[in-house]
């Protein structure tokens, strides 16, 4: 009897301090799983458009529901219809948290959808897939713009835009293709100018915004022409900045915009790309040279709004002689001439395009400045 009395107070001593031990111990001990709620809102490329064969930004805001939750975002890529590759970032969420997480992806395939998860442990949490709205084909080239006004840039959209035989560029898209990067379509026309062939190549024009300048190079390299005009540059960040000047190194082409809104454009660009200074600006009716050089009619009621200033680099006229001493027809010294005024305006490496004019930088009007 007095066995059974000590057995059962034991019994008794272990359940309640079994129970103690249940209180005290945090919900998450029951489930660790139970209560974790992600969720995903997916922006991509720039409105939903990339480039075939290019980086394109991933913009993830996660939204913690659950509690906190150490994890990784992980975005998938098809690399053709049956391998994939996938790229993948930590993220530390509190409880409640509400965070952005950008990651920079190629987007190899026609296939327009895209797997997104957010993964704990290597379980998956949460699941999404983004659909882009558009993919443009690699040999299309793309013209970013920047402006307070990017509708007014609408009319660059298709045009065709010269571009020179390069031979190993042509030979680096004939392997990607034949390994499936690429397809193997080409909406180049080839035209014979002299002892060259120029490629006219379509283009099309991508809108941005200061949040959908890349901070990642990766990213930047998808953009051929970059034009930033009537913006204010000072709003972009350093790491923006940074990228646009390497992204001119390494061979982009940066169409500055000045006229009268010169100093928020021009004057936050980092140094290197500032190749002239600025002395002031000047109204101006339109010389029929800049008519002839853009191929447009400019009306007489429209004044040109300028910024004048040293280019940075001399302009001297040749001698209109040939190298046998014999001169120069009119005609001839005219084309001569005018290929110098050309030349005036280019920059071979990371091309920064102002005025093919001296003294003169980029001209607007007053709906275009």
């Amino acid at each position: 009897m007095k066995l059974n009395k000590k057995i059962l107070k034991t019994f008794t001593f272990a359940m309640f301090f079994a129970l103690i031990v249940t209180f005290f111990l945090p919900l998450e001990a029951h489930s660790s799983k139970s209560n974790v709620n992600i969720e995903m809102e997916v922006k991509a490329g720039y409105d939903g458009v990339a480039r075939l064969g290019a980086y394109v930004p991933f913009k993830v805001l996660l939204i913690n529901k659950g509690r906190a939750v150490e994890g990784q975002l992980q975005i998938e890529v098809k690399i053709d219809s049956q391998s994939k590759t996938a790229f993948s970032k930590p993220v530390s969420l509190a409880e409640g948290a509400v965070k952005e997480v950008v990651i920079s992806a190629p987007v190899f395939t026609a296939r327009r959808g895209v797997q997104l998860k957010f993964l704990e442990d290597k379980k998956v949490i949460k699941e999404t897939e983004y659909t882009f709205t558009k993919l443009i084909h690699p040999d299309i080239k793309t013209i970013g713009v920047l402006s307070q006004d990017n509708a007014a840039y609408s009319f660059l959209n298709g045009a065709k835009l010269p571009q020179s035989n390069n031979g190993i560029y042509d030979e680096k898209i004939k392997v990607m293709q034949a390994a499936g990067i690429y397809p193997s379509t080409s909406r180049a026309i080839a035209v014979e100018v002299g002892a060259d062939t120029i490629n006219k190549v379509e283009s099309i024009l991508i809108p941005l915004t200061a949040e959908d300048l890349p901070e990642d190079m990766k990213a930047m390299v998808g953009f051929d022409t970059l034009i930033v005009s009537n913006f204010d540059t000072s709003t972009l960040s350093a790491k923006q900045l940074d990228t646009l000047e390497k992204w001119v190194e390494d061979g982009g082409t940066l169409v500055v915009g000045t006229g009268v809104s010169w100093k928020k454009t021009y004057g936050p660009l980092p140094e290197a790309l500032k190749k002239f200074s600025i002395s002031g600006t000047e109204s101006v009716d339109s010389p029929s040279e800049l008519e002839k050089f853009a191929g447009i009619s400019i009306s007489d009621s429209v004044s040109l709004n300028i910024v004048k200033g040293d280019i940075g680099f001399d302009y001297k006229k040749e001698k209109t002689e040939s190298e046998d001493n014999t001169v120069l027809s009119n005609n001839q010294e005219k084309e001569k001439e005018e290929s110098q005024e050309l030349k005036a305006g280019e920059l071979n490496k990371g091309e920064l395009i102002y005025s093919a004019y001296e003294n003169e930088v980029i001209i607007g009007d007053n709906i275009r400045p």
